[in-house]
């Protein structure tokens, strides 16, 4: 009986240990799972502006897919820049990226209105937004066709007689790094866009904007769980 008793006691013990393990294997993949889910696949916005009316309003909580164009972290995750873009935005999407210059947040929601292909004007400038890839020939007789472009991906160019020289060097032709897009708000009498601060490149997109899950605008309260199109 003594000897039962002490192997009862120690399959206790086992199941104990077992029961720990899992609920400690449970909860350290939920967590696992939801960091994945938060910072790899989808992120919460809150709409600050009235620049995408009707479409979007000031009081929409939206949720946006990180995976639709690339995969990576997304802006509020430890490694906000790391991302491996695969490109897919389409003219008409509803998209979140980072703004080129200061729109007091660190994100902006902006239709794509035009993408890679696309003939553009503003400024007094008028061009095609290249794509990735898009191989530019150096010509100063057509530069208006290529130089903005060119330095919004950050390279230096400059002219010194007939010559271009593309960061202090020589150059006859540019391979572009990034797609570009002209990224407008809906509400465009309220909206600060790329009619204003230029284009977008695809390094600073972040995601596609999928749906409102919550509206705390009193007037718009119907607005929940509905897809943005």
């Amino acid at each position: 009986m003594q000897a039962e008793a002490v192997v009862a006691e120690k399959a206790k013990g086992t199941y104990k240990k077992k029961l720990l393990k899992d609920i400690v294997a449970t909860a350290v993949g939920s967590v696992l799972i939801v960091f994945t889910v938060r910072f790899f696949c989808v992120s919460l916005f809150l709409i600050p502006s009235p620049s995408m009316k009707p479409t979007l309003v000031e009081g929409d909580h939206i949720a946006v897919n990180l995976l639709a164009y690339g995969l990576g972290f997304g802006p509020d995750s430890p490694l906000p820049g790391l991302r491996w873009w695969f490109g897919g935005v389409e003219r008409g999407d509803v998209v979140v990226f980072t703004p080129p210059v200061n729109l007091g947040s660190e994100v902006a929601v902006k239709r794509a209105t035009s993408i890679p292909g696309d003939k553009v004007s503003f400024q007094s400038r008028s061009f095609v937004l290249p794509a990735a890839g898009d191989v530019v020939h150096l010509h100063i007789q057509d530069s208006a066709s290529w130089l903005y472009s060119v330095r919004r991906e950050g390279v230096s160019v400059h002219f010194h007689k007939d010559d271009v020289l593309i960061d202090g060097e020589l150059g006859t032709e540019y391979t572009f790094k990034y797609d570009h897009f002209f990224m407008t708000g809906d509400n465009a009498s309220e909206s600060y866009d790329s009619r204003q601060f230029g284009t977008v490149l695809s390094k600073h997109v972040l995601g596609k904007a999928v749906f409102i899950y919550w509206s705390s605008n009193d007037e718009y309260l119907g607005r929940t769980c509905s897809v943005i199109q």
